[in-house]
């Protein structure tokens, strides 16, 4: 037997929006889809696939550090992608990120 699985709404701040676009496997923002509001709502909803809620938590802690210049392991993503990709989410979302918050 199969079940339907209903849409459901989830509340999510800028720092985990910006977590689950940085850091969720499988999701890679490219610069041209950052103007793009469906592209971004398709790769959080990707991103949302892989994450658990601890994870979404780490995701966003990590991505502030990033987003503020800290160290965050090797390979972290450039503070200034990060910048360009808060924007977008603030944009897109209506919500912003504060890379101060988490302190």
């Amino acid at each position: 037997m199969r079940v339907a699985v209903r849409q459901a709404d989830l509340f999510l701040s800028g720092a985990e929006l910006l977590g689950v676009l940085v850091f969720s496997p499988m999701v890679t923002v490219l610069d041209d889809e950052m103007d793009d509001p469906e592209a971004l709502r398709a790769h959080v909803r990707l991103g949302l696939l892989f994450c658990t809620p601890d994870g979404m938590d780490t995701y966003a802690r990590l991505a502030l550090r990033a987003l503020r210049g800290a160290y965050v392991g090797p390979n972290p993503p450039p503070v200034a992608y990060l910048c360009r990709l808060a924007a977008a989410v603030s944009r897109t979302f209506g919500v912003s990120v504060d890379k101060e918050a988490g302190r």
